[in-house]
């Protein structure tokens, strides 16, 4: 396996360089279209192993071509990244679990890259309506116990990773920093994880606050994050109230 994911991404590097030779160009040029579009589609693979090589190939192309994957883009579609990861319409609850999680990986990819590839546009548009539910569903992930995702929705019944499935929604999340008006709910999510009692999630969700703030590049609102410390640092007046999580 790890040859052939050398191998692959030896061809990536080799056929995609820039060519001085004439009809090597012109044949990338005719060729790079197509390869693009593979990569994208790939990104969005039920296979993980398929999803992070096309990530990586995705890298290699900015590397060789020595563009940003925006600027790769201009040429082909502006929508093709972000119709092709995440309609406008789409529910997350319509998709299968595997779905999902490759959905919100590939949004995490997205946003991580300078310049990020998607932007969730929650104005009072009909498509920001469209997104601000999509971003409801991520909160609602993150939020909701196992059991009651479990309960709730039939698209996770014969889940065998939740645990993931949440971690990769705080991840989601902690790019949607440029969303000040959401601010309360995702840092409340994102805290009421932190002073849980699953050890993976407290972990993934201390991560996730920590990156929220270096991607905002400025502190949380205060107000915010009072109104969650101070019932914590009540309880912990009292000793009997007092336990290994909130600590």
């Amino acid at each position: 396996m790890g040859r052939a994911q050398a191998l692959y991404e030896k061809i990536i590097r080799h056929c995609n360089t820039p060519s001085s030779v004439p009809t090597i160009s012109a044949a990338q040029e005719k060729s790079f279209p197509a390869v693009f579009h593979v990569l994208v589609k790939d990104i969005m693979s039920p296979y993980p192993i398929v999803r992070q090589q096309a990530r990586k190939a995705l890298l290699i192309l900015s590397e060789v071509t020595k563009k940003t994957l925006k600027e790769m883009l201009e040429p082909l579609s502006k929508d093709l990244i972000t119709e092709t990861v995440w309609p406008k319409k789409q529910s997350l609850f319509a998709l299968p679990e595997t779905k999902q999680l490759a959905c919100m990986e590939s949004i995490v990819f997205c946003s991580s890259l300078e310049p990020r590839l998607i932007t969730l546009d929650v104005t009072s548009s009909t498509e920001g309506q469209g997104r601000k539910k999509q971003l409801e569903e991520i909160l609602l992930i993150c939020g909701l116990s196992p059991n009651e995702l479990l309960s709730k929705y039939s698209c996770y019944k014969k889940s065998s990773n939740i645990t993931l499935l949440k971690k990769t929604a705080l991840k989601v999340l902690s790019y949607c920093h440029y969303l000040p008006q959401h601010e309360p709910e995702i840092f409340t999510v994102m805290y009421d994880i932190l002073t849980g009692t699953d050890k993976e999630l407290q972990l993934c969700a201390k991560d996730s606050i920590q990156l929220y703030q270096r991607n905002k590049n400025d502190d949380i609102v205060l107000e915010t994050v009072h109104q969650k410390i101070r019932p914590l640092l009540t309880q912990l007046t009292d000793w009997k109230l007092t336990n290994d999580n909130r600590l």
